[in-house]
């Protein structure tokens, strides 16, 4: 009778370290997935050309996000199909986080103007990062002096100014903005690329463009330019004595601002790692000084703010575009 009951007891003995055991490891496998990412290197695709702005804050923040994340981000440079096949291996990826796009509000305008199938809000908004302030120049020896002085012109003289840009991007949209909030009117002729547009101002072939601050403070200094407004709620730290539009009456806020997307799917564990190591990375001082000499500043939102800001914008350039018939 003792024996029965001694060999009873170690039954329930053993059988109670199994369940503790088990639970104790189903513990560990669940902490271990939420930390196990990254495992590997992540492969970032580039809508765009290596050499670029874009490439450019990519690559720098390649250079020092691994201290924080633990592995490398490495650039793919993929521009073809005006950007949507960069976009398209992201959407389609079920790698769990190892492909990630990064580029900025071309997703949209390129949505807008039926060069994306999808837009950007069926992707995952992770983060904010590299931002470079847009402003409206015009040649030094025009007669105006203030975005008040444009504006009362072209009431007068409707259709007689021109604004370079390239057509169906970015620079497209910010022209059509200041026509839709100034109610004037102006044609916007395509003149390619940003130095194409600036070689055209310098030319006098046409009267307005929008390029980076950066290089708005190099041909105001050179002489050749005038700044009449930033396109931004705040003014440029880097050039405090521009004007912001909005200071001036005018609401038109767009910083180029890039991010981080991942497919629709991607775990909240991925997103959770990303946003704790780019925290800590905008407060790396030789990462912002590297940005800095970019002409870029870091925009810290973490996955929320991200997606409201893609939303709204997106909204916004939608709305655009369909006053722009496309």
């Amino acid at each position: 009778m003792n024996n029965n009951r001694l060999f009873l007891l170690l039954l329930t003995v053993v059988g109670s370290l199994f369940i503790l055991v088990g639970c104790g490891d189903g513990a560990e496998d669940t902490g271990a997935e939420g930390a196990d990412y990254p495992k590997q290197a992540i492969e970032i695709y580039v809508p765009a050309s290596p050499g670029g702005a874009t490439d450019a804050s990519a690559r720098i923040i390649a250079k020092h996000i691994n201290e924080y994340l633990g592995e490398d981000f490495i650039i793919i440079n993929e521009s073809g199909g005006g950007g949507t096949l960069a976009f398209e291996t992201v959407r389609n990826d079920d790698t769990n986080g190892y492909k990630l796009l990064y580029f900025h509000q071309a997703l949209h305008t390129g949505y807008a103007t039926n060069r994306y199938e999808y837009p950007a809000t069926d992707l995952t908004a992770i983060g904010t990062y590299s931002a470079v302030n847009q402003a409206y120049v015009v040649s030094a020896d025009s007669p105006w002096d203030s975005l008040d002085d444009f504006v009362e012109d072209a009431k007068s003289n409707p259709g007689e100014y021109s604004f370079g840009a390239q057509l169906s991007g970015t620079t497209h949209f910010m022209g059509a903005m200041l026509a839709q909030e100034a109610g004037i009117e102006y044609d916007i002729l395509d003149f390619g690329a940003e130095s194409d547009r600036m070689a055209a101002l310098l030319g006098g072939q046409i009267d307005m463009i929008v390029t980076s601050v950066g290089n708005a403070i190099e041909y105001v200094e050179s002489g050749d330019f005038k700044v009449l407004a930033v396109l931004n709620e705040e003014r440029d730290p880097a050039a405090p004595d521009f004007p912001t539009a909005v200071e001036q009456g005018y609401d038109i806020v767009f910083s180029i601002t890039h991010a981080l997307f991942g497919p629709s799917d991607l775990p909240e564990n991925v997103i959770a790692a990303l946003n704790e190591a780019t925290a800590e990375l905008a407060e790396d001082e030789a990462y912002i000084e590297a940005l800095g000499n970019l002409g870029h500043v870091h925009v810290l939102n973490d996955s929320e703010a991200t997606t409201d800001l893609i939303e709204r914008e997106f909204n916004i350039i939608q709305d655009l575009g369909k006053e722009l018939g496309f």
